[in-house]
C-alpha cells in the first residue's frame, strides 16, 4: 500500500440530493496499512484476573484494573479503526465464554440480548462482542474504505446506497451521515442483490479485508457501523466457533443512530 490514503485522490461529488464526500480518518483502512497494534490489545494478568472477578461476583463494581481496558475498547471502536481484539484470556468452552461476554458486556453497556451462537446477521448496536471458543478465521472490512472504493468505481451506485433499500422507501440505507457521523450497514457474508452487488464487489477486493485468526479465548469488539465482519472461508460453521453479544452504550457514543434491537445490518 502506498503512503497516499485510500481516499486522497477521490474528489467530492455532488449528487441530486446530497453531497457525497470521501471518508477520512482512522476508520478508513486497508489491511496492508495496519499493524497488529492498531487492532490488537494484549491483556495482562491483572486485567484477566479482573474479568474473572466480575464473573465470580455478578453485579459487583467494575474493578479498577479493568477501567483502562474498557476505555480503550470504547476509544478504538469510537475514534479508532472501529475494532479491537482482546487477547490473553484463557481458552474457554461455550458456558465460560458466555459468562465472560456477560461480564464484559455488562461493564461496557447494556446487553441487547444474552450471549448466543453466531449466525443470523449483525444487529444494530453500539458495540458487537465476538468471543472465540475455537479457532476460526474472519475477514473484517472497513465500511469507510468500502465507501471510498465504491465512490471511485461507481458513483451512481454509491448514491443509491444512501437511499432506503426497501421498495417502499422506508427501510434504512446502507450508508448514512447524521450530524456528521458516518455509518454503514452491510453484511458481506449474506450475499448481495440489486443495488448491493457493486458494494459486494468492492468488499471482495483482496486489498480491503483484514484477515484475522481468532483463537479460543480471544474476544473481538467492534462497531458494526464502521467494521463489517464475515467468515473468511465459505462453508465454515461460525456458530460452532463463536459466541456473540450486541451492546447498547448507556449513552450512545458510537458510529450510528440507534435502531430497534432486532434490526439487522443490511445485506
Amino acid at each position: 500500500m502506498s503512503d497516499t490514503p485510500p481516499s486522497a485522490s477521490i474528489p467530492p461529488h455532488t449528487g441530486s440530493q446530497r453531497r457525497i464526500v470521501p471518508q477520512l480518518g482512522p476508520h478508513v483502512w486497508q489491511a496492508d496499512g495496519l499493524d497488529p497494534s492498531d487492532w490488537m490489545l494484549p491483556l495482562g494478568a491483572e486485567a484477566a484476573a479482573a474479568i474473572g472477578a466480575m464473573i465470580a461476583a455478578p453485579g459487583a463494581e467494575v474493578p479498577e484494573a479493568l477501567a483502562p481496558v474498557l476505555a480503550q475498547i470504547v476509544e478504538r471502536c469510537d475514534h479508532g479503526q472501529g475494532m479491537v481484539l482482546l487477547r490473553g484470556l484463557p481458552g474457554q468452552g461455550a458456558a465460560e465464554a458466555a459468562a465472560t461476554l456477560g461480564a464484559l458486556g455488562g461493564a461496557l453497556g447494556q446487553p441487547l440480548r444474552e450471549a448466543h451462537p453466531a449466525g443470523g446477521g449483525v444487529p444494530d448496536c453500539d458495540i458487537f462482542l465476538i468471543a472465540a471458543i475455537a479457532t476460526v478465521e474472519l475477514t473484517l472490512v472497513s465500511a469507510g474504505a468500502a465507501h471510498n472504493a465504491l465512490m471511485l468505481a461507481d458513483r451512481p451506485a454509491l448514491e443509491r446506497l444512501y437511499r432506503p433499500m426497501d421498495e417502499a422507501g422506508q427501510g434504512p440505507s446502507v450508508f448514512s451521515l447524521q450530524g456528521g457521523t458516518f455509518s454503514g450497514r452491510f453484511d458481506p457474508g449474506k450475499g448481495s442483490r440489486g443495488p448491493l452487488v457493486p458494494l459486494a464487489a468492492v468488499c471482495a477486493d483482496p486489498s480491503l479485508p483484514l484477515r484475522v485468526t481468532l483463537r479460543a479465548g480471544d474476544m473481538l469488539c467492534l462497531n458494526p457501523f464502521l467494521v463489517w465482519p464475515q467468515l473468511a472461508e465459505p462453508g465454515a460453521k461460525l456458530e460452532e466457533a463463536l459466541l456473540v453479544q450486541p451492546l447498547r452504550m448507556a449513552v450512545s457514543r458510537l458510529g450510528a443512530p440507534s435502531a430497534a434491537p432486532g434490526d439487522e445490518v443490511g445485506g
